[in-house]
């Protein structure tokens, strides 16, 4: 289930997958931040005592890194999401990811509701997503973050209820995960990688927000680690209760 620390961890994505925002990147930092730099794409400050720690600059600068031009309710709004980072750290990188959704009244802009790093933190890496109809009205920004290093991969599914008033993390998915290469042994050696895959699918129904079902496929490996085949499927059913999927059924079955 969703966990609210790990929201900011959906912030990092790359925009060009759902097309271009018509909101300028200089009317959204100069809302947000009081001001921009002379390029119009970024702003600038100091760096604060606990940033210094991480970087050698003097200064930090946010990026536009997401922007996305949509109607909710009938009414004009943008979802911006910004990136700074100060420096790197055990693999990431060091920073903020800040989540931004505000109301643009014919060109005016103004800020509705936010998700923000509170303090300086690791930042994982750069993903994609999209905005898509969940039933009823409702919106959802689905995006995505992936981990990779030491052998491992691991890629994980967020799903964000987009209202007015606020922007709700309400599903988390484990998406993928294969430590395959790390465990990798001789060809004569039992292997004990694990690797899963997982899809999501909404589901119209009666209910006014969509159901979802996941399919999860658990994947063995044979000796060596080279070849692999499919163990198990689960089937998980959400349904959207009290401002949260939760988990309604759950079923596997052997595949071997």
């Amino acid at each position: 289930m969703f966990k609210p620390n790990f929201l900011v961890t959906i912030l990092l994505f790359i925009s060009s997958a759902i097309g271009l925002s018509q909101t300028t990147d200089s009317a959204i930092l100069t809302t947000l931040f009081g001001s921009v730099d002379d390029s119009g794409t970024s702003f600038i400050r100091k760096l604060n005592s606990d940033e210094k720690e991480y970087s050698d600059d003097e200064k930090i600068t946010f990026n536009i890194v997401f922007k996305k031009d949509f109607k909710l309710d009938n009414q004009d709004v943008v979802i911006v999401a910004v990136k700074a980072v100060c420096g790197y750290e055990m693999g990431y990188n060091i920073g903020y990811s800040n989540l931004y959704f505000l109301n643009n009244n014919n060109g005016k802009l103004s800020l509705l509701c936010s998700i923000i790093t509170p303090e300086v933190g690791p930042i994982q890496d750069a993903g994609g997503f999209t905005i898509v109809d969940i039933g009823g009205g409702h919106k959802a920004l689905v995006s995505y973050i992936e981990s990779t290093g030491n052998g491992h991969y691991e890629k994980t599914t967020y799903i964000t209820h987009i209202r007015k008033e606020a922007l709700s993390g309400i599903l988390s998915i484990y998406s993928e995960y294969d430590n395959s290469m790390w465990v990798a042994g001789g060809s004569d050696e039992e292997c004990t990688a694990e690797m899963h895959q997982a899809t999501y699918e909404f589901l119209k129904g009666v209910s006014e927000i969509n159901d979802i079902k996941i399919t999860r496929i658990d994947f063995g490996f044979y000796k060596g680690c080279k070849r692999k085949y499919k163990k198990s499927e689960t089937i998980e059913l959400y349904e959207f209760k009290d401002g949260q999927y939760k988990l309604k059924r759950t079923k596997t079955r052997e595949l071997n």
